[in-house]
């Protein structure tokens, strides 16, 4: 083999790169000594869950500010750490996570299914400003991660992490221990045991997560407790009625009951009015509006997003009401969805 030392030397210029980027220090964030202020979130979890606000307005407690940029496995050590010892310090310090996203059906679909598969304690929301965050925040897209600890507004600690996991927990507790004058923080792994027996001894497992019209994370029911097994059959009797929605609007058929006479069971079905859209952002704006489990809020926001959606647009305009025609003939989706849903077909029809 025959000796090539630019090879060499550009492997050399490589490794030195490598190393230098990443001793440069990663920004994220207003710094320590600067300020917070408040911004527009969606609550994702807890009875507010689906309510708009503006997160840190009044309120000069000490809080921590957990942004998250991306969903990661990665990740999810140091969120429970951070979320279990914020839990055990709920009386002196107020713990918050909010994600970042572009898309905010996509975002209201998943988040709730994210947090409870989380076991987040702490209340869960997403900033309104889009996947860059608060405008004045200064939040870098490079981190997956940004967690911001404040008190009487002006930051006391910042960790702009571009790789977080467990390594990164004792520092982030140790800077909330002082936020919340503890003498001295946890042991990373007392807080994961605590943690563990917690959620053992606590078969609902933070019921309120599991309202707002997401889907029940299916691998981690409670099976093991009278408790838990109720949760559960409530959870799969909401999965089994959405499915048969989402079946019924894209095949476009009327659903038969089982206990109806057979007779009457193999009579043809009704042709339906209306039509499944094609387009497939209304196809999950459709699927998101007919959740058996949906908030009123949460039906206003999907008819929202679907207006926004189509305005301008004839042919949208057309599938959607097509769309919507179709499950409100069916009918599927709640009472207060059923009377919102004509209101909403009738403003498109004007609108064409």
């Amino acid at each position: 083999m025959s000796f090539q030392p630019w090879g060499y030397l550009a492997l050399a210029a490589a490794v030195a790169a490598g190393a230098r980027a990443q001793q440069e220090p990663v920004f994220s964030g207003p710094q320590v000594g600067e300020k917070v202020t408040p911004f527009a979130v969606q609550r994702v979890t807890g009875p507010e869950a689906g309510k708009q606000l503006r997160l840190l307005d009044g309120s000069a407690d000490p809080v921590v500010l957990v942004f998250v940029h991306q969903i990661e496995r990665s990740i999810v050590p140091l969120l429970s750490a951070v979320d279990e010892y914020g839990w055990d310090r709920r009386q002196v310090i107020r713990t918050h996570f909010v994600f970042l996203g572009e898309d905010r059906v996509q975002m209201e679909q998943r988040l709730p299914l994210v947090t409870r598969s989380l076991r987040l304690m702490a209340p869960a929301y997403y900033s309104l400003d889009g996947g860059e965050g608060p405008g004045n925040y200064g939040l870098n897209k490079r981190c997956l991660v940004t967690i911001l600890l404040a008190r009487e507004s002006r930051v006391t600690a910042n960790f702009a992490l571009t790789q977080p996991g467990i390594a990164d927990a004792p520092k982030v507790l140790a800077e909330m221990a002082k936020l919340a004058g503890a003498p001295e923080p946890p042991q990373v792994e007392a807080l994961q045991q605590q943690r563990r027996n917690r959620l053992a001894a606590d078969p609902a497992v933070r019921t309120d997560q599991r309202r707002g019209g997401d889907r029940p994370d299916l691998a981690n029911l409670n099976l093991e407790t009278a408790d838990g097994m109720r949760a559960a059959l409530r959870a799969l009797i909401a999965e089994v009625q959405s499915l048969r929605a989402e079946l019924a609007a894209l095949r476009g058929e009327r659903g038969t009951r089982r206990d109806a006479p057979e007779a009457k069971r193999d009579q043809p079905r009704r042709e339906l009015p209306g039509a499944a859209p094609t387009d497939e952002r209304l196809i999950s704006l459709l699927r998101s509006f007919i959740q058996p489990t949906n908030t009123d809020a949460a039906v206003d926001r999907v008819l929202g997003e679907t207006e926004q959606y189509v305005k301008g647009n004839p042919d949208l305009t057309k599938q959607a009401i097509n769309g919507w025609v179709r499950v409100l003939a069916i009918p599927y989706g709640t009472p207060y969805a059923q009377k919102a849903g004509q209101t909403f077909v009738e403003k498109l029809k004007k609108g064409l």
